[in-house]
């Protein structure tokens, strides 16, 4: 009886993620075989690099015939099924349409499954699937900027959320679960490595008064980081190699503080769900919680007190982040 309930659990959340994929996908089909995006040109060139990646990360067929290193700083082996499905199909709009339908299916999977864990039922996960996965910075990634290598790492990002909570909460020997994740992120997007690695260094901080066996949890996640290190070093050994020998030409600096917001706008802008805002003389995008993440957030506030362990530092993180994004904390 219980494998047969397993089965049906599993059948459940395929035909879940299967819907969930299909939707997010949806607007895609009807953009008539058109990509959108600001760094569309650069990603897609990036791609096309890929044909002869087992040879050289530099090709020359690409970029202007610059010969640029692109495939050596940026990480290409989670986009590399990206450029098969678009020798497969022989176009970019239907490799990137199934490329972002299988990616979400997987991510919905990873999401059920981490929302099911952490929950503690089975009702948390498909919630938590839906709220991450419609969310308006993941598609701000996927259809307004295309950002390839910020998508692709948000598939991965509550697997590093397990991992994580694995070793501070759960059970530590399953170390090797955030070791998956954040291998993942380094053959993805390498500055969501470095922001991972400095937001799980402030919830240690946040949590460690509240950790049992606190020595096996130190180690677990000291070894999750070391066979990170060396199953990611096929990455960032070379361009680390690279940077004696390059330096570094910043076209644009952008001014960070011009993306945050007094308190009272970002819980207006999110009540509103204002999503394009007007920065002077350009609309940009707000990239704010929006409304049902507000309404959460309140609704996890006022009943702090009965929540369970875990989900209280979650609570916590989560407003101290909110005001990480508040004008008082502009950076440039």
């Amino acid at each position: 009886m219980f494998i047969v309930k397993r089965i049906s659990d599993y059948r459940r959340q395929i035909i879940f993620s299967i819907i969930v994929a299909f939707l997010f996908v949806l607007p895609l089909l009807f953009a008539k075989g058109a990509i959108y995006g600001d760094d569309t040109h650069f990603h897609l060139d990036r791609v096309r690099g890929l044909s002869t990646i087992f040879k050289s990360p530099i090709n020359f067929d690409i970029f202007y015939h610059a010969g640029q290193g692109i495939n050596i700083f940026y990480p290409w082996l989670v986009v590399y099924p990206f450029y098969l499905l678009y020798e497969l199909f022989g176009s970019f709009a239907r490799a990137w349409y199934c490329y972002v339908f299988i990616l979400t299916f997987l991510s919905s999977i990873i999401c059920i499954l981490v929302g099911n864990k952490i929950g503690k039922n089975n009702v948390s996960g498909y919630v938590f699937s839906v709220i991450y996965l419609f969310c308006s910075y993941h598609y701000e990634n996927a259809f307004v900027r295309f950002a390839l290598g910020e998508f692709v790492a948000m598939s991965f990002l509550p697997l590093v959320l397990l991992g994580y909570y694995e070793i501070a909460f759960g059970n530590y020997k399953k170390w090797y679960v955030l070791t998956i994740g954040m291998t993942l992120l380094i053959y993805t997007h390498i500055l969501s490595v470095y922001l991972c690695t400095w937001l799980m260094i402030f919830i240690t901080l946040l949590s460690i008064i509240f950790w049992n066996q606190k020595g096996k949890r130190i180690a677990s996640g000291i070894k999750a980081t070391l066979f990170t290190l060396a199953i990611g070093a096929f990455q960032y050994v070379p361009m680390l190699e690279q940077f004696q020998y390059v330096s570094l030409s910043q076209p644009v600096k952008p001014n960070l503080a011009d993306k945050t917001y007094l308190l009272n706008d970002i819980i207006v802008k999110s009540l509103k769900n204002v999503y394009f805002t007007n920065l002077g003389n350009v609309y940009a995008t707000t990239s704010l919680p929006g409304l049902i993440i507000l309404l959460v957030l309140i609704l996890l506030i006022c009943m702090f007190g009965f929540l369970p362990r875990i989900s209280k530092v979650l609570t916590l993180l989560s407003v101290v982040l909110l005001f990480f994004n508040d004008d008082f904390n502009a950076m440039e």
